[in-house]
């Protein structure tokens, strides 16, 4: 009997030790469906986000293209929703494209650029403009190569 009585707390001990892990282990199992719930929407996003990208570029290539947009405007925007492409920066084809932005992001644009006096911005007017007709030709083939690779990815 006393045998008994002794081990009887360690065994109350050893139950809610096992009551506690298997708690625990069924938080996990909810844990990692949430998560994979919550990886599965954020995949949705990003794809979502990424086609909303393509469909921006290919429209913004085609109004450059047909002198719709300035090209220094086109190249920014163009180029800043490269990021959800990143392997377009690595082909020697769209490199006019970086290179175009490099020499053109320094200018002011939007509020910037009507807060600038007017002697500021005509000399930024005519930096951008001699840019622009560096690179007019390639920029626009580049563009036009680009709509085309994002039609087929």
């Amino acid at each position: 009997m006393e045998f008994n009585q002794i081990y009887i707390p360690f065994i109350i001990i050893i139950i809610a030790l096992v009551i506690y892990l298997a708690i625990i282990v069924f938080k996990i199992k909810n844990q990692k469906a949430r998560n994979k719930e919550l990886h599965r929407i954020l995949d949705d996003f990003n794809a979502e986000t990424k086609e909303n990208a393509r469909e921006s570029i290919r429209i913004i290539c085609l109004a450059v293209i047909q002198d719709q947009c300035e090209l220094s405007e086109g190249c920014i925007r163009i180029r800043n929703l490269l990021e959800y492409f990143p392997e377009t920066k690595f082909k020697t084809e769209y490199s006019v494209i970086f290179k175009f932005y490099e020499e053109i992001k320094s200018f002011a644009t939007h509020d910037n650029y009507k807060n600038l006096k007017l002697s500021e911005q005509f000399k930024q007017d005519k930096q951008r403009s001699k840019i622009e007709g560096k690179h007019e030709d390639d920029f626009k083939q580049s563009i036009a190569n680009l709509r085309d690779y994002l039609k087929t990815s």
